[in-house]
């Protein structure tokens, strides 16, 4: 298929952005799996690997699309002509003839060479490398924004990091990834954000991403840790519809900058605004005065949300009647055939014990991850640049 793949040159100066009227641009990494919405403009950072695979299930009654690669700074852009095979479109990128780097790269399809945007929805689409990407060991930071209040079982948030630390390798290592260290990080100490984080106030967080300040995921920008896997420790979450643990966007994106940039420069827009999506959260306390998280409860979330921020779904939503069917897409997950989240019922559902289920269990504390779980987690190491 690379063999044969076919790339069209134009000059950049012939593309002008402002003469489209894209719905949204997304921003994600390899691997992903999705049914895009028309008019999308699909962007991703390119890994160490030498081919990528961009294919999606064709819509009936229209004809193959093209595919506009655009690297970022360069004077030339490249339009691919797809190949049909088994039930799909695939479209072929060899790095090395597309001249990829570490800049992003824009991917754009078209109904021809140079006409206008394909307007139709990209069904199961799916975009892969070769796996030659970068390391499966990574290190995190644990960022303390403002007052640290406190574990039920009284430990130190150094103690706290270890044990975080310790829960990810006891999931991770069998899957051949590895977390090296923990740093710990306050945010009053951050360069830029630091007064916005008194150590003497308890910080609550917000779900709701439009509601947050800029400034909580923007510290995932601290020099000398970026590229860091981060954690913000907070005191609670504060969401009108339900009490949490902790959240992480689905997937993140991780901060890997020489400089500083604005929020607004390194996000890019989906159906909704969004501040920064650069980190996972974590809470000491399920609401405010109440119910106090162990130190192994806080660690365990924190390997569930990264599960999300590598890109893995709950196996059950809540609140729902599934008959069975998963909400991940993975054969391996089961699914709740109940209707909860009545806590008295959770353990009748086959997904508890599960680390992807969505309620903090007791299993928690010995879940781990999937095969099919794993491989999603190991992709998305191998095709995000990381420390």
């Amino acid at each position: 298929m690379f063999n044969s793949v076919e790339y069209t040159w134009f000059d950049a100066d012939e593309f002008n952005d402002s003469d489209w009227e894209w719905r949204q641009e997304l921003y994600t990494t390899i691997n992903v799996v999705e049914e895009l919405a028309p008019n999308v403009v699909f962007l991703f950072y390119p890994t160490a690997s030498k081919r990528y695979l961009l294919s999606f299930e064709p819509r009936e009654g229209y004809s193959m699309p093209y595919l506009r690669v655009m690297v970022n700074g360069q004077d030339k852009y490249a339009v691919i002509t797809g190949v049909a095979k088994d039930g799909r479109w695939y479209y072929p990128m060899d790095a090395d003839s597309l001249h990829f780097t570490k800049e992003s790269v824009k991917l754009v399809l078209t109904y021809g060479m140079k006409s206008r945007l394909y307007d139709q929805r990209w069904p199961n689409f799916i975009l892969s490398d070769d796996g030659t990407g970068y390391p499966q060991e990574f290190d995190i930071s644990l960022i303390v924004v403002g007052k640290y209040m406190g574990t039920s079982d009284s430990v130190s948030v150094d103690v706290l990091a270890e044990r975080i630390l310790e829960r990810l390798n006891i999931a991770l290592n069998p899957g051949g990834i590895k977390v090296r260290k923990a740093n710990v990080l306050y945010a009053k100490d951050h360069p830029v954000y630091g007064s916005d984080f008194p150590e003497s106030e308890p910080v609550v967080l917000y779900r709701d991403m439009k509601m947050r300040h800029v400034s909580i995921d923007s510290l995932a920008m601290w020099d000398g840790h970026i590229g860091e896997f981060s954690f913000v420790l907070g005191y609670y979450v504060d969401d009108q519809e339900t009490e949490m643990a902790g959240f992480s966007p689905e997937p993140g994106n991780l901060f890997y900058y020489t400089k500083p940039l604005a929020c607004a420069e390194v996000t890019y827009l989906m159906d909704y605004v969004v501040d920064c999506m650069m980190s996972a959260s974590l809470v000491t306390h399920w609401k405010k005065g109440d119910k106090q998280f162990s130190s192994r409860d806080i660690a365990s979330t924190a390997l569930h949300e990264l599960g999300h921020f590598f890109g893995l779904k709950h196996t059950s939503p809540t609140g729902i009647i599934l008959n069975g069917d998963g909400t991940d897409g993975l054969s391996d997950t089961p699914a709740c055939s109940v209707v909860y989240p009545v806590a008295s019922i959770a353990r009748e559902c086959d997904d508890y014990g599960y680390m992807m289920f969505p309620q903090l269990t007791t299993a928690y504390e010995y879940a781990t991850f999937t095969p099919q779980q794993m491989e999603i987690i190991r992709t998305y190491l191998s095709s995000t640049p990381h420390k």
